[in-house]
């Protein structure tokens, strides 16, 4: 009886008669038995794989009774010498290792940042992940769309290449951002909604563990509204949990939400937030100034008022004198996600846009200046919140005394970064700047490059 696992299909010519196999003699020069005995006597490195008997040359694999006569039976090939069976096997592939140091910035390995992210974001091999990971849980709550780089789309891949876990729970699920001529098509998430998928993770288990909460773009009261619920139940879970809590309202002068959301950020959803990073438009509504932001002077007397009236610790505008907004496509502003970034007014690139960090009672200011860029981007103000987010906590677990002046910068260098390689693809194209190069800037997600930022620190109060 043969033997289920030594048996192997044959090769038979057109008159019936066997040519062989691959691995055993051939039935026509022994008989079962000693077949049999030879097959239980080979040992396993004579079964060669496929790619060995098909280069053997006195092995045939066709007959040749088309061309008249047959061939006689193929010998079976000599097994090969002890060691020569590895060098018969596929290649494995080389495990990539530090090279030597050389005089070649390509062929050495980088020693900075900004030499890490110049050479186009191969994060494999030049920016490996930071240690010690996971960093932490992050729930991420705010609009996602089907297509771009705006609310969850501009967050959650930023948050996980830095090292954290995130969980996401959209507002609102849009086939793109509404500023796309055709408009857009989708749905908003109602407070019952938001209530119903918190109600499934607490019943799992899945509270417990959340480190970050970080809202967006919320385009209804009672979804807000639920959003302070779900705080809480994650509180209650994870005592020593950190909201950081992007406003989005608006920009440029106007509302992308109803204006009932204003009072409901102020009065119920800012006390309870570590972090606030609103925008310069969005900070003087907040704060109520009736001249609205037109300097840091201003920014920081506003956001000194919102200290006093919501008890929010920390405040980051994500953009002051931001340049007025320009379509991305004909049809203007391009809500849900916040627009606020780097841009330009047009004038070829002259001036700066700043981000502000304020600490309650004026223990620290610090002013981060970058360079502005033509065009206006859709998203920058969702991923620089996602980016103080992971920066500060990274720069804390380091031990770094002002963790959130490091994570300003570093936030503002890889905005600044991704907005210019998506400004000299929007040139080459020759073609306004439809969404975000994200994917494409992954170096510079995890590793902000040096030199593209300045930060100054600004004198305020004693506490």
């Amino acid at each position: 009886m043969e033997t289920p696992l030594l048996s192997s299909p044959r090769l038979t010519t057109s008159d019936g008669r066997h040519r062989g196999l691959c691995h055993s003699p051939s039935p026509a020069a022994l008989s079962a038995d000693a077949a049999v005995g030879t097959l239980l006597a080979t040992p396993l490195p004579h079964f060669l794989p496929l790619r060995h008997c098909i280069r053997t040359p006195r092995v045939r694999l066709f007959p040749k009774d088309r061309l008249g006569s047959p061939a006689p039976s193929a010998p079976l090939p000599t097994p090969p010498p002890p060691g020569v069976e590895d060098r018969l096997r596929p290649p494995r592939p080389r495990r990539r290792t530090t090279p030597a140091p050389s005089s070649s910035r390509h062929d050495a390995t980088p020693t900075s940042p900004t030499e890490c992210a110049a050479d186009g974001g191969d994060i494999s091999s030049r920016c490996p992940p930071p240690p010690h990971l996971p960093r932490g849980r992050v729930l991420s709550i705010q609009s996602h769309v089907v297509s771009g780089t705006v609310g969850q789309r501009a967050t959650v891949l930023p948050l996980q290449v830095l090292g954290f876990d995130v969980d996401a729970v959209n507002s609102v699920q849009f086939s793109n951002h509404t500023g796309y001529p055709a408009g857009f098509r989708g749905e908003v998430l109602s407070g019952a909604a938001l209530a119903n998928l918190t109600d499934g993770l607490a019943v799992n288990g899945l509270l417990g563990g959340v480190t970050h909460l970080l809202t967006g773009y919320i385009g209804s009261a009672s979804f807000l509204r639920g959003v302070v619920d779900t705080r809480r139940r994650l509180a209650a879970a994870s005592p020593g949990l950190i909201y950081v809590c992007d406003p989005v309202l608006g920009d440029g002068g106007r509302l992308y939400v109803p204006e009932e959301l204003v009072a409901i950020y102020r009065e119920e959803v800012l006390p309870l937030a570590a972090v606030a990073t609103p925008n310069a438009f969005e900070l003087g509504l907040l704060a109520g100034v009736a001249g609205g932001i037109s300097d840091e002077a201003s920014a920081f007397a506003a956001a000194s008022v919102l200290h006093d009236s919501t008890g929010v610790d920390t405040i980051v505008v994500t953009s002051l004198n931001p340049p007025p907004p320009l379509p991305l496509l004909p049809a203007g502003a391009a809500p849900p996600g916040d627009g606020d970034g780097p841009g330009d007014t047009g004038d070829g690139g002259v001036g700066v846009v700043t981000m502000l960090v304020s600490a309650a009672g004026g223990r620290h200011r610090w002013a981060v200046d970058a360079p502005r860029l033509p065009g206006a981007y859709t998203g920058a103000g969702d991923m620089a919140a996602a980016l103080v987010l992971a920066w500060a906590a990274i720069a804390a677990d380091a031990g770094d005394a002002a963790p959130l002046r490091t994570a300003a910068a570093r936030a503002m260098a890889t905005v600044a970064a991704v907005l210019r390689r998506t400004c000299d693809r929007a040139a080459a194209a020759r073609r306004p700047p439809p969404e975000l190069a994200l994917v494409a800037s992954l170096g510079e997600v995890v590793c902000p490059p040096e030199g593209l930022v300045t930060v100054r620190e600004v004198p305020g109060r004693e506490a």
